[in-house]
């Protein structure tokens, strides 16, 4: 669409100075985001003849209309969709990461040759795995009670996550390292920098399956803020 006097093509110069402007930002955007295939669809819709007019009128309605605009406002939005993340989801999908890191310990201490011998050896090469992936990973913040200090193994302050690792390497220990969750669990109740705590359980054999342990946590009536892992790697306690 064509305009004749000077105030309409100098408006019409702005629309195209700040249109240009967007779609460069979105563009921007994309590279940023990697999102190369967005990037690709965008730059072929702004080619599409249907949108090369700045302006466009609607003569059934009888308004004007900018087909650019339109475009732009769909990337714009489906940006937004991608940016807009709520704290909480942000949190949730950290966590999802963090589980698949403690379940995946045997491989992580597999692939550095590593055959532990007690907890201190799992805590210490998992702990240099996890501050590259949490920079607020810490080791054993105390939590003060009367009587005790107890000290989780690892915390993740973001995410307000404590980490409980137990060494088994026999079918006692099974059955002991139990009574030690329940009493790290009363613990460590009531402390204001941890929400959520993991008690993984490293086993050098299958003591005890994963099933057996949550029917014993909820047997046992355990906070659902506490969440058992068991994993099978392994290694073993040098034996005296």
């Amino acid at each position: 669409m064509s305009f004749n006097n000077n105030e309409d093509a100098h408006l019409l110069e702005q629309l195209e100075f700040r249109i240009k402007s967007i779609e460069l930002k979105i563009i921007f955007a994309f590279d940023f985001l990697k999102l190369d295939y967005l990037k690709h669809e965008f730059k072929s819709d702004l080619g599409k003849e249907k949108i090369s007019d700045l302006i466009d009128y609607y003569s059934y309605a009888d308004i004007f209309y900018s087909p650019k605009i339109s475009l732009l406002t769909q990337y714009f939005e489906a940006i937004i969709s991608i940016l807009n993340v709520t704290e909480e989801e942000k949190a949730e999908k950290q966590l999802i990461v963090l589980e698949r890191i403690l379940k995946g310990t045997p491989k992580i201490l597999l692939d550095n040759k590593i055959e532990p011998q007690n907890e201190t050896q799992v805590q210490k090469h998992l702990y240099n795995y996890l501050i590259h992936i949490f920079p607020d990973t810490v080791r054993e913040i105390p939590i003060p009670k009367i009587a005790k200090t107890y000290k989780p193994d690892f915390g993740i302050r973001s995410l307000k996550v404590a980490i409980e690792y137990k060494f088994v390497d026999s079918e006692n220990e099974a059955k002991k390292f139990c009574g030690e969750i329940f009493e790290d669990i009363l613990a460590y109740e009531g402390s204001n920098d941890w929400n959520l705590f993991y008690a993984v359980i490293y086993m050098t054999n299958a003591y005890m399956t994963q099933d057996q342990l949550e029917m014993e946590f909820q047997i046992s009536k355990i906070p659902s803020s506490w969440k058992p892992l068991i994993v099978y790697g392994n290694g073993g306690r040098i034996k005296k």
